[in-house]
Parts: structure tokens; sequence; C-alpha cells
């Protein structure tokens, strides 16, 4: 910095303060490779948080405390994530299983409004994901692409608006 002012006082022609940072910032090296340092890393992070790892899980309860190895008393639950980056504020989406005996349709409703979810509704038992995999899936992609516009879910159902 001090070369840049050194050379501009015998030059003889005044440099005011914006240029002196302007040639500082175009000709030092160490600036140059902090700058593209920086560019590089920014440029990395679309790619690092793009898909993280999906996740499983098991739990199983109510397990006899005197037969622990008779599993076909024991209830099981197999869970399976998947978190899908998006941009900004992500809009929440619910599918309702309209067939559903474990939670009727109209808790589910409720849920999904007091939630502020957008609702889509598939004929179906409570695991919609075995009884309806595409409906499910459908839903999926339409959170993944972010898209603006309600998808049709289980052929021609509309999303309905809130």
């Amino acid at each position: 910095m001090y070369s840049i002012v050194l050379l501009a006082i015998l030059a003889g022609s005044p440099m005011t303060l914006p240029e002196i940072e302007a040639e500082a910032l175009a000709n030092n090296p160490d600036i140059q490779a902090s700058t593209y340092q920086s560019r590089l890393a920014e440029s990395r992070l679309g790619t690092a948080a793009a898909v993280e790892d999906p996740q499983f899980g098991y739990r199983a309860w109510s397990t006899p405390l005197l037969q622990p190895w008779n599993l076909n008393q024991t209830q099981h639950m197999f869970m399976l994530t998947q978190n899908i980056p998006g941009k900004g504020k992500r809009e929440l989406k619910y599918l309702v299983a309209s067939d559903d005996h474990m939670i009727p349709p109209a808790a589910q409703r409720q849920m999904a409004a007091r939630a502020g979810a957008r609702v889509a509704e598939s004929p179906g038992s409570h695991a919609l994901y075995v009884s309806h995999p595409g409906a499910v899936a459908d839903l999926i992609r339409q959170a993944a692409a972010g898209a603006a516009q309600p998808a049709a879910i289980n052929a021609g159902q509309p999303v309905p608006a809130e």
C-alpha cells in the first residue's frame, strides 16, 4: 500500500483515497488470492448442501418383559427420512389418507391446517407410502421442485387452495 502511495507522490499526480484503494485491490496478490478463495468457497456451498444422506430408524415397543425374544407380540416401526433442500422458507405439504381408520381424515385436515400446510388427498389407508406410493412420490417431487403451481395428485385430484 505504501509503495502505491509513494509511486503516486513521485509521479506527481495526487490520488484520492478511493483511487488508492482500487489500485491496492487490483494489484495486491494477497487480496487477489483471498478473493479467489472466497469465490471458490461460495461456489462449493450449493453442492455441499445439495442432499443429505437418508436416515433410517427403528423403534420397538410393547415387548413382553418375560419373553423379550418373542417378537411376534412386539410392535415395530421402521422410519426413513430424507431432507430435501429448498430456497428460502419451505411450504409445508400434507397428504391426507382419505380411507384412514387410525387417524380420521377430518383430524388429519385439522392438523395440517394448524401447521399451515397445503393439503392434498389420496384414497388409501394409514400407510399411504405402502398402499399408494405414487401419490407420495408425486408430493415429494412437487416439494423438491418447489413448484408454485399446485400439482395434481393421484389421477387429476387437484390440491385444494386454502
